[in-house]
């Protein structure tokens, strides 16, 4: 498969054809591939779900304490840790240097650097469902989460003390400060892209399209994973898979929710 030249890439990247009209293989449905910089915010994200246990912990024994002023400002230090995450991811993705996938009329995902060389090529026959770290989360809940209120449960049940309660807060609360993380950071990559916040509550945790993935405990079979952050895109991307494989991308693919988390 040949590569385009840089003129006919960029027209199919503003392409903007109408479902019924539009051939995909004289104009292949273009997008930016934001795959890197996504992969850094799950990776910080899992960081600093753990600092976040950390620091909640230390807090829950200053209050045990009444160490307050230590207490506020583990606070303010956990807020900057934060925004400063928050901050490195939403820059390295903006900033990065654009990457592209052409998704074709033969139902492949063609995957080009940033100097328009095919990188890879993955089918997008398969198993289609929106990700983002809520599935992440549910991962690590999974591993550590269950281990974790087990140790709370079995000291409850020997000790009759409040810890058990205290260990679910602290679990939830974790959870949710990762989960806003989450939502920020798409958020800030929403309004950059999109120039607006319009509907973003609609699509946020529908920005990731995982295809053919096939999670087998420890093996994991890889396939395509398609992001969009704009209206324009989304738009596009229904269109695309209701031509071509008639499924409606708002109604048929279905992503977890967060209260199965907890």
């Amino acid at each position: 498969m040949k590569n385009w030249n840089k003129k006919k890439f960029d027209k199919n990247l503003n392409t903007n054809s109408n479902r019924n009209q539009r051939d995909y293989d004289k104009e292949p449905l273009i997008l930016r591939d934001y795959s890197k910089g996504i992969k850094l915010h799950g990776v910080l994200n899992l960081i600093f779900f753990f600092i976040s246990l950390i620091f909640i912990l230390a807090m829950q024994s200053h209050i045990e304490f009444g160490e307050f002023d230590e207490l506020i400002k583990k606070i303010f230090i956990l807020c900057f840790i934060f925004v400063g995450f928050l901050t490195i991811s939403y820059m390295i993705t903006i900033n990065s240097k654009e990457r592209y996938v052409s998704l074709t009329s033969d139902m492949k995902a063609i995957y080009y650097d940033n100097d328009l060389q095919i990188r890879k090529i993955y089918s997008l026959v398969g198993n289609k469902e929106f990700s983002s770290f809520l599935y992440q989360i549910n991962r690590l809940k999974n591993i550590f989460g269950y281990p974790f209120l087990a140790i709370c449960i079995i000291s409850f049940l020997f000790t009759f003390n409040s810890e058990f309660i205290i260990g679910l807060f602290v679990y939830a609360f974790v959870l949710f400060l990762s989960i806003m993380y989450d939502i920020a950071f798409r958020m800030l990559v929403y309004k950059k892209s999109n120039k607006n916040l319009t509907n973003f509550w609609e699509y946020s945790q529908k920005f990731v399209i995982d295809i053919g993935w096939i999670d087998g405990g420890r093996i994991v079979t890889a396939g395509a994973t398609i992001y969009f952050f704009n209206q324009k895109d989304h738009d596009l991307l229904k269109e695309y898979f209701l031509s071509l494989f008639h499924i409606n991308l708002d109604t048929d693919i279905k992503g977890i929710e967060a209260i199965k988390i907890f």
